[in-house]
């Protein structure tokens, strides 16, 4: 079978802006598997699911909201500190895992003010606290597909109080911060040019 670049750590998707919609949901675990933690909250571990990558532009909580298309949909998800790691370190560093949520409740998930748990097995709640970010840091989400149906998620980073950039991709849109400061995303100087 022939998988997305994205259903790999390595070929994240770079975070440019406030809200990403993913019409349909990806089929497989990608050409790289098991890229998981063992011992991590993610029970079924990679599970049609996709990466995404940012880095800390502006210090501050990291919140966003998983909305299935399909409310009955079941999402699960973890935050990863890829700072001074690769994609690689992932599978055997229990530790760079920040958040996680394997909540067995269908609906809307992610982080919340007010929640306090940042893992979450499947008889937890379908939210985590914020996450507490510093400038520089670079993050990995990866979203699962725990129905594993066809219907896709919204990705919506709007009530972040931290501001974010892409990361590892630098010509996608890495010039781009999306910033909570100014409600806005902010264009800076690109050394490259056009």
């Amino acid at each position: 079978a022939q998988f997305a670049p994205e259903q790999d750590c390595i070929n994240a998707i770079p975070v440019c802006q406030m809200t990403y919609n993913q019409p349909n949901s990806y089929i497989g675990v990608g050409n790289v598997p098991g890229e998981l933690p063992t011992g991590g909250c993610l029970a079924a571990n990679e599970r049609h699911g996709a990466w995404y990558i940012f880095t800390v532009a502006e210090a501050g909580f990291l919140n966003f909201l998983i909305t299935p298309n399909n409310l009955n949909d079941d999402y699960d998800w973890a935050v990863y500190n890829l700072t001074n790691h690769s994609c690689s370190d992932i599978r055997f560093n229990l530790s760079l895992q920040v958040s996680c949520n394997y909540s067995g409740q269908r609906g809307i998930t992610g982080t919340q003010v007010g929640a306090t748990q940042n893992s979450q097995g499947s008889g937890g709640t379908r939210f985590n606290a914020p996450i507490p970010v510093q400038v520089g840091e670079t993050y990995v989400l990866y979203v699962s597909n725990f129905s594993q149906t066809q219907f896709g998620y919204t990705l919506n980073f709007g009530t972040s109080t931290a501001g974010i950039t892409a990361s590892g991709k630098p010509f996608a849109c890495a010039s781009s911060i999306i910033s909570r400061t100014s409600l806005r995303a902010i264009v800076t100087s690109n050394d490259g040019g056009s």
